[in-house]
């Protein structure tokens, strides 16, 4: 029996917000994410979000999340296309996803991270500020690797009417909220990720510290969809209760209306950097069930 659910569409609320450490050190918001919907006979939607790196390090980070999240979002969008076609739609992907996409992300990223070291080579003044920050031998890495200086993370969800893919690298937070209320992860925690420390972008064979988590969609969809960066997570006093901020926003849906979430989010994110983690916080919100209150308009947009 066909499940009429699935024919709900999907809408998103995203925000980004540079945060207060950053605002008080002159620093850019490193963070990035792009929504993208795919219009068709099964419609898709894609959300990526990226965290560049805040250490001296990654000076030019901001560039390397929004270099990220156009690189992933256009490759989901090709493989969609790709696989519009076929029969066996949902395995072709989910193939495609698995066994292709990591490598073509962390091929392209570093191709474009070429060009623009090309175009715009790292200045003096550039490397003053990191030998003042670091010591001399940060030079020496930097040479050994000059990705560093763009490092991010990766999450991204891509959405149709019958499957859902997770793609995760790095830290960050993927939850979503059952129609019973009930929390999932459904990429389990890197265990090596361990205070600051995270894979990345720019490590060696990055495409090894992908996690990729295909959810066929037989019975009822999540309610919700959280994609996160860690100033989020981070600004709760522990997991608990960041888990419950996702039934949170499930719940401001559902009595408030999504226009309201979306004219509060930012501020809300402000607060919980200002009083929390201090970093910049990017948050993605996914949902269906949208009530006859109000409608909300997504385009394809990036911070």
């Amino acid at each position: 029996m066909q499940n009429i659910e699935r024919k709900v569409p999907w809408n998103v609320i995203a925000e980004s917000v540079r945060g207060s450490s950053h605002k008080r050190n002159g620093l850019p918001n490193q963070d990035a994410y792009l929504v993208t919907k795919l219009e068709g006979a099964d419609s898709s939607l894609i959300l990526a979000v990226s965290d560049g790196h805040g250490s001296a390090f990654s000076f030019r980070s901001d560039q390397g999340a929004r270099m990220a999240v156009r690189i992933c979002s256009d490759l989901l969008t090709e493989m969609v296309r790709e696989s519009s076609r076929s029969q066996n739609r949902a395995s072709e992907i989910k193939r495609a996803v698995e066994e292709k996409l990591p490598k073509e992300i962390v091929r392209e990223w570093r191709e474009k991270i070429d060009k623009h070291l090309k175009a715009y080579p790292i200045s003096p003044e550039e490397l003053d500020v990191l030998s003042t920050a670091r010591g001399d031998s940060a030079k020496d890495r930097v040479s050994g690797n000059p990705y560093i200086i763009y490092g991010a993370t990766l999450l991204a969800a891509l959405i149709t009417d019958s499957f859902i893919i997770y793609i995760q690298l790095g830290d960050g937070d993927i939850l979503s909220v059952s129609r019973e209320g009930e929390i999932h992860c459904p990429i389990p925690r890197d265990e090596r990720l361990i205070g600051n420390e995270t894979t990345s972008l720019c490590t060696k064979e990055a495409w090894r510290d992908f996690y990729i988590n295909f959810q066929q969609l037989i019975d009822q969809p999540p309610r919700l969809i959280l994609l996160s960066t860690d100033g989020f997570s981070n600004s709760f006093i522990d997991n608990r209760a960041f888990q419950k901020a996702a039934k949170d926003f499930v719940d401001i849906i559902q009595q408030e209306g999504p226009c309201y979430l979306k004219s509060n989010l930012e501020g809300w994110l402000n607060e919980n950097s200002e009083k929390g983690s201090g970093d910049d916080i990017t948050v993605g919100i996914l949902f269906q069930d949208l009530p006859a209150s109000g409608t909300i308009e997504t385009n394809n947009y990036t911070i």
